[in-house]
């Protein structure tokens, strides 16, 4: 009876099973000792990370001053602007251009095309002397300085010129392409990054551009300038007159700041403290602060105009560091 009502207490699958023994707990001897040994690489571990970091503030890493020659350059879009005239066809006809759709200069009284109708073939000349240019945007009589200046809005980007088709069909009064006159200055409306190199140049009245990689540089004559925050608007004149770039109305350059010569350092070796812009500067045996002043350089470099010679030796990292005594080797 007594076997009976103990297999109705027990769950069936611990039926004929022996009871788990206890979870077997460590000795007060065992847990000494584990806490022993954490405590010990613990606390090697804090005096190994603070030897270390006593070991790189007294042996830090340092790099030498080296002489450098820089100047910023700065690409710029200019909105071009000259005198022009739209050429009208004298006659309803079919076009037959003189240049065969290639812009060329002419005198005053040459060919520009020949418009041949039912009354015969017209020949269209130049009124004047300067550059026939077969393409027409629209904004011809638009497009100039008292629409470009006000404000400090962005330029306008102009209309896709559209060439004139050689043997197109034209009505009486339509443009055949338009005249530049020459000769005339090439002048021109853009923003400038206001940087202090460029700020300089447009002290003196001119800035120095390239039109194109490897060309010569060329002075800017600056005929108006107005601020509106980090960029400066200017209103200049170029001393060159490319065909090429009549079809269209902008010009992408490059602004040559005024070159500058200094000491260039990594860029992590100046910091800022106190609102003055430093750089650590190995003296003997110590690191001391010192003022400085310059410019960044691309690739993580910094140029060094004031405050620092050729060949003083800076710590490579300002960030954290500290005045005190180093060790070199």
């Amino acid at each position: 009876m007594g076997r009976f009502f103990l297999k109705k207490l027990l769950p069936r699958g611990s039926r004929g099973k022996a009871p788990e023994a206890p979870p077997r707990r460590l000795s007060w001897k065992m847990r000494a000792y584990l806490a022993m040994v954490v405590f010990m690489v613990s606390g090697g571990v804090a005096v190994y990370v603070s030897w270390f970091r006593h070991y790189q503030e007294s042996h830090p890493r340092v790099t030498w001053g080296r002489p450098e020659r820089y100047a910023e350059e700065h690409l710029a879009e200019l909105a071009l602007v000259w005198r022009e005239e739209v050429i009208p066809s004298p006659a309803t006809g079919t076009l037959s251009l003189a240049g065969k759709g290639r812009i060329c200069r002419v005198a005053r009284g040459d060919a520009l095309a020949t418009v041949k109708g039912g009354g015969g073939a017209v020949v269209v000349r130049s009124p004047a002397p300067g550059y026939f240019v077969p393409y027409l945007d629209g904004q011809e009589g638009k497009w100039g300085f008292s629409s470009l200046w006000r404000g400090d809005g962005v330029l306008p980007d102009p209309p896709s010129p559209k060439a004139i088709a050689e043997g197109s069909p034209v009505t009486r009064g339509q443009g055949v392409g338009k005249l530049v006159y020459q000769p005339q200055e090439l002048r021109c409306i853009a923003y400038l990054p206001l940087t202090p190199a460029v700020a300089e140049e447009i002290r003196r009245g001119r800035v120095k551009v390239r039109l194109a990689s490897g060309d010569r540089p060329v002075m800017m004559e600056l005929r108006a300038h107005q601020t509106y925050g980090v960029r400066e608007k200017i209103y200049g004149t170029l001393p060159v007159f490319p065909p090429g770039m009549l079809p269209g109305r902008r010009l992408a350059v490059i602004l040559l700041g005024r070159e500058q010569e200094g000491t260039a350092i990594p860029e992590e070796a100046v910091t800022f403290t106190g609102g003055r812009q430093v750089v650590f500067v190995v003296t003997g045996a110590e690191l001391r602060l010192r003022d400085v002043q310059g410019i960044p350089l691309p690739g993580g470099r910094f140029l060094v105009t004031e405050g620092l010679a050729a060949g003083e030796l800076v710590l490579e990292k300002a960030e954290g560091a500290r005045e005190g005594r180093v060790k070199l080797w």
